[in-house]
């Protein structure tokens, strides 16, 4: 066995990169919940049978075939293979730069800051998981046939584009979000996902079902899910042998932990189901309008304002929120408000401005 060079073992002893010290909020994005409900990771050993027709190539995702992965039939061989852990989370973590700057298109000051969001050094490994990270998500679109819930709560089928429509290195590394991808991750029907997820994607699709299954009040402020058969849990999130299940329910629940939450597992008579503590989020930080409204009122700067004073006022009942019922993947239905800016909210998620408004209505 060749003998470590002391250049060699520098580069052991910095695996990672520090987040920036002046960094004091954690880091999360919207997602479509549609997309927590089917999680897409895989490892990229599970085995896939791709096909070609006059449109390119496609295959079903494992584990789950009304999810299909479409790929143009002049794509690279090395793209036909599922998303990996951390393809989902490079994505992710693109998103979370848009959130926050509220841009479809977002700047990085270099690939290895990018990188360091994902808390991974800049080594040729890394980049090369990177750029080809960046290469998937340009060209891979995703079909799920007849699962996708519409705004009306009815289950269509959908082709989500590919989520990356541009990227290019000058003086900043920018990447640009297809116009389908940034709609999504600004909907209403979204769930907010700290990050990084876990890198072991079987740990990460338990940590993305748990968010968004349907689960009722339990007790000490958690929730208990409804259960599900074991061996259809496995299948949707990727494993086939169910003695790797314990592992993986260790690591997301370890996940779930680090963000302030809890992960449970209750396994009986072949069904398994969740007490689960979700993370701590400030939704005045996800949604801009809410912390504009808790926000001191500032002085009117415009007269025209000092004439609308003078007329007589009503109250606005267009801001609060109406009551819509809908269902989960499993069929069970659950309460939600929709605000008149889109979100919608449960009342165990919702923060108490968004409470208040609620108990005008009755609720």
């Amino acid at each position: 066995m060749p003998k470590l060079t002391e250049r060699d073992r520098e580069v052991q002893r910095r695996p990672r990169i520090k987040q920036a010290e002046d960094e004091t909020t954690e880091r999360f994005t919207r997602m479509s919940k549609n997309l927590l409900n089917y999680p897409l990771a895989r490892d990229q050993r599970v085995p896939m049978q791709w096909h070609r027709d006059r449109h390119g190539c496609y295959a079903d995702l494992p584990g789950d075939d009304r999810i299909r992965l479409l790929l143009p039939g002049d794509a690279a061989a090395s793209l036909r293979r599922c998303p990996t852990a951390f393809d989902i989370n490079m994505l992710l973590s693109i998103s979370a730069e848009a959130n926050r700057s509220n841009r479809a298109e977002v700047s990085f000051d270099s690939r290895a800051a990018l990188l360091a969001t994902l808390s991974l050094a800049p080594i040729a490994k890394n980049l090369k998981r990177l750029e080809a990270a960046l290469r998937y998500w340009s060209v891979i679109s995703v079909e799920f046939y007849k699962c996708w819930y519409d705004v009306k709560d009815k289950q269509i089928t959908f082709e989500l584009q590919p989520p990356i429509r541009s990227y290019r290195r000058s003086q900043r590394f920018v990447v640009k979000l297809g116009e389908q991808w940034w709609k999504l991750i600004n909907g209403p029907y979204f769930e907010a996902v700290p990050l990084p997820l876990p890198a072991y994607p079987v740990a990460q699709n338990i940590v993305l079902v748990s968010l968004v299954s349907h689960s009722r009040s339990y007790s000490n402020g958690a929730d208990l899910t409804y259960d599900r058969r074991i061996d259809a849990f496995c299948q949707k999130i990727g494993l086939s042998h169910r003695r790797r299940l314990r592992a993986a329910l260790a690591a997301a629940n370890e996940w779930y932990q680090q963000h302030t939450g809890q992960l449970i597992p209750r396994c009986e008579h072949g069904r398994i189901r969740f007490v689960i503590s979700k993370p701590i989020i400030s939704y005045q930080q996800l949604i801009p309008e809410l912390a504009d409204a808790d926000a001191a009122p500032s002085e009117p700067k415009a007269p025209w304002r000092d004439r609308r004073r003078s007329e007589p006022t009503t109250r606005r009942t267009s801001a609060l929120p109406k009551e819509r019922q809908l269902s989960d993947e499993d069929g069970y239905y659950h309460s939600m408000w929709e605000f008149p800016n889109g979100v919608l909210v449960d009342w165990d998620d919702a923060n108490e401005q968004q409470r208040q408004l609620i108990r005008q209505v009755g609720g």
